[in-house]
């Protein structure tokens, strides 16, 4: 009994017999290669392009930081919404560590004074 090939099925066999052929043929590959590449040159100035791609990194990163927060959820059995508020009452610690700053008598002095005499009393 034969089997009875779908059009579909004698397409796709033919296609793997030819790629299979391009594959095995260095000259074919290296010029595949050169194409890819002015591609992707090409494609790299694509406004669009970049936005995308820019916007596929800050989805990788969130996602690296959902399964860092996941791990510790795991880790230290606190919820997830604790850790979070912990992260970013760390990040402000640090943003703000410097702060107050002594403010500069004389800087302050002379600052208020250039302020007092730029006002116009009457408009007010």
């Amino acid at each position: 009994m034969s089997q009875i090939k779908t059009q579909d099925e004698s397409r796709k066999k033919k296609d793997c017999e030819k790629d299979a052929f391009q594959y095995k043929n260095p000259q074919f590959r290296k010029s595949r290669n050169d194409r890819s590449k002015q591609f992707m040159a090409k494609l790299c100035q694509d406004p669009n392009y970049i936005q995308i791609s820019n916007l596929s990194l800050k989805n990788k990163r969130l996602k690296t930081k959902k399964t860092a927060i996941n791990l510790q959820v795991k880790n230290s059995g606190v919820s997830s919404f604790i850790i979070k508020i912990d992260q970013e009452f760390e990040a402000i610690l640090e943003c703000y560590s410097s702060w107050p700053q002594i403010i500069n008598p004389e800087l302050s002095k002379g600052t208020l004074a250039e302020f007092h005499d730029n006002i116009i009393f009457d408009e007010l």
